[in-house]
């Protein structure tokens, strides 16, 4: 006997509007579901990690797999998603003859026919006069393809498209949620912050480092961060 076809949730309810919340939203429209995102503000959101001043766009990394996902990507910057990418060029350098992990995302990318120039040394200086110090043990090599995206536009616009396609968005204190309300192992609602509950046939947690709030992670998954500074050039 054929296996029984399981009918489609009403609404599927997204806890979170980043990248990952906003791209299962889409596709999810697109195949005809009722979706719901529910976040504190409205994407982009100040402090999502899918939101900044800006995103390397790169193919270089030395596992393959997301190496070969890298590439694919490109494929969107340079159509779709054009007007929020920035083609400037990678460089991959380090002290030292050698180095693994740019040395596997060097062979990774030549593997996929992409081709990179090595640099090292005083090449290195007469490329980047405003690279200072001593360079003699600096090599690396720089990847003509990759470039920088405008985060927080790319993430407007995607959540334009998600409009578009029907999905609905809820934000502020009523879209703020606090926990999930189960019925034995199966969630059943949404708490909010304003103690609203929202019924939910799925429910899908696109929360990244804000996971921990809503269930228990001990010992499986951690939040980490990374600190990055800015500064102004001048014109020299």
């Amino acid at each position: 006997m054929p296996s029984p076809v399981t009918p489609k949730p009403k609404r599927v309810s997204i806890v979170g509007s980043g990248l990952f919340g906003l791209t299962t939203a889409l596709e999810l429209a697109e195949r005809g579901y009722k979706v719901l995102v529910l976040d504190r503000d409205l994407p982009p959101v100040p402090d999502g990690s899918s939101v900044d001043i800006s995103r390397v766009i790169r193919p270089d990394y030395a596992d393959e797999f997301y190496a070969k996902m890298g590439l694919e990507a490109m494929k969107g910057w340079e159509g779709e998603y054009a007007p929020y990418f920035r083609r400037s060029g990678l460089l991959c350098i380090a002290r030292g003859h050698t180095h693994s992990y740019l040395e596997t995302s060097r062979k990774n990318v030549e593997k996929m026919g992409l081709q990179v120039e090595t640099l090292e040394g005083r090449q290195l200086r007469e490329r980047y006069p405003a690279m200072q110090g001593d360079l003699r043990d600096a090599k690396g090599y720089f990847n003509p393809i990759c470039g920088w995206a405008d985060a927080q536009q790319s993430i407007q616009y995607l959540a334009r498209k998600c409009a578009q396609a029907g999905v609905s968005f809820l934000t502020g204190p009523d879209g703020t949620v606090t926990s999930l309300v189960k019925d034995n192992d199966k969630i059943i609602a949404l708490r909010t912050s304003t103690g609203t509950l929202l019924k939910s046939e799925l429910v899908i947690l696109a929360t990244g480092a804000w996971t921990p709030h809503l269930i228990e992670l001990d010992n499986i998954a951690i939040s980490t961060g990374q600190p990055v500074g800015f500064i102004q050039l001048t014109p020299d």
